[in-house]
């Protein structure tokens, strides 16, 4: 099945395809106002949604879950789990709920597409379509951050908990490749 074909049963399920149309466009009837380049926004989405569903790294299953989120683009449109696992086929239950949380993972620290999730109305996945999205979806995540600090700080106290956050910081940036020498030049990649 080629990529277009794959986008396009997204269509055939939902309703809507997963790849931007010129209604999509910013000041088009029933849209809202939106940012000048956020069909580019949306197509660079599509892009990188197409090579991860050509990438070998998911199983047809998890293309089928990436698939259900690709065709919601921006907070405002967000996919409940339950909705995304009926869309890929699958029996709603905890089990599933993880493995779509897994795909979401993958999907963001490996291919590098960046889905967002809200858990506040409206709840769900969606793909990042500009900074109120961003927004929206690391504020959770930064209040686990800071709960989890907070936490190792009583166990641990203040200095040990900056040295962790330090190293921790210091090795992310090791996986990403962005280390720097001494003298300020980037670390060459191993």
């Amino acid at each position: 099945m080629t990529e277009q074909n794959q986008l396009a049963g997204t269509e055939g399920r939902t309703g809507r395809n997963a790849c931007a149309t010129e209604s999509d466009l910013p000041g088009s009837p029933g849209r809202g106002p939106g940012s000048p380049g956020l069909f580019e926004r949306w197509r660079e989405l599509d892009a990188r949604v197409t090579a991860a569903l050509r990438s070998e790294l998911l199983t047809e299953r998890e293309k089928e879950i990436l698939r259900a989120i690709a065709g919601h683009k921006g907070a405002a449109k967000a996919i409940r789990s339950e909705d995304v696992a009926k869309q890929a086929g699958m029996e709603w239950c905890e089990k599933t709920r993880r493995e779509i949380a897994g795909v979401v993972e993958t999907a963001v620290l490996l291919l590098k597409i960046p889905v967002g999730g809200s858990r506040t109305k409206p709840c769900g996945y969606f793909l990042i379509a500009n900074a109120n999205d961003l927004e929206l979806a690391i504020t959770p995540l930064w209040g686990e951050v800071y709960a989890l600090l907070r936490r190792l700080r009583a166990l641990t106290g203040k200095q040990l908990v900056a040295r962790m956050f330090g190293q921790a910081m210091l090795k992310l940036d090791e996986e990403s490749g962005e280390c720097q020498v001494a003298s300020g030049e980037p670390k060459e990649a191993a």
